[in-house]
């Protein structure tokens, strides 16, 4: 999803799992359409998407029904695992609500581990509406703040430092 969901709206994600294969399906759009022609259609149409996991080799016998490429017995984690490998992409700066389990409500107050999250959701303010970025930088709103995008040769939260030119060797 190239703008991604960090725009302070709601969204609505739905994950599918069946047999070995993950879709996810961005705010009721038609998943079929986009996963099929998709790239055809454009930037709108990129919503969805699906994942088939190969069995390995825990799944070769046939007694072994392969309940771990899935597993929702156990705690449920969201995000990363703490000690995992660090991940590259920005992380989630908004709320969660809403969150359903085969149909069930998850209670996201009964948590085995805390990491930085916080109970309840702020009111989203509009902090991009004072134009803190400087120097024709792009402001993106966010929950607890904003992000500037800076042109080329500007750089810092605001883009008000004027960065040193790289040089090639």
């Amino acid at each position: 999803i190239p703008q991604g969901v960090a725009d302070g709206q709601w969204h609505h994600v739905e994950v599918q799992y069946y047999n070995r294969s993950a879709v996810l399906i961005l705010d009721h759009c038609d998943s079929n359409l986009a996963i099929q022609q998709g790239k055809k259609l454009g930037d709108a149409w990129r919503c969805a998407n699906k994942t088939e996991i190969a069995p390995g080799t825990e799944c070769s016998t046939f007694l072994n029904t392969c309940h771990t490429l899935l597993d929702l017995t156990g705690p449920l984690q969201l995000g990363a695992l703490p000690g995992s490998k660090p991940i590259t992409s920005p992380p989630l700066d908004g709320c969660i609500r809403n969150l359903e389990v085969d149909r069930k409500f998850t209670d996201l107050n009964n948590y085995v581990f805390n990491n930085g999250t916080l109970s309840g959701c702020p009111e989203r303010r509009e902090f991009c509406m004072s134009h803190p970025c400087q120097n024709n930088g792009q402001c993106t709103e966010g929950w607890g703040g904003y992000i500037c995008k800076c042109n080329q040769g500007w750089g810092g939260k605001d883009c008000s430092q004027r960065l040193k030119p790289a040089k090639r060797f």
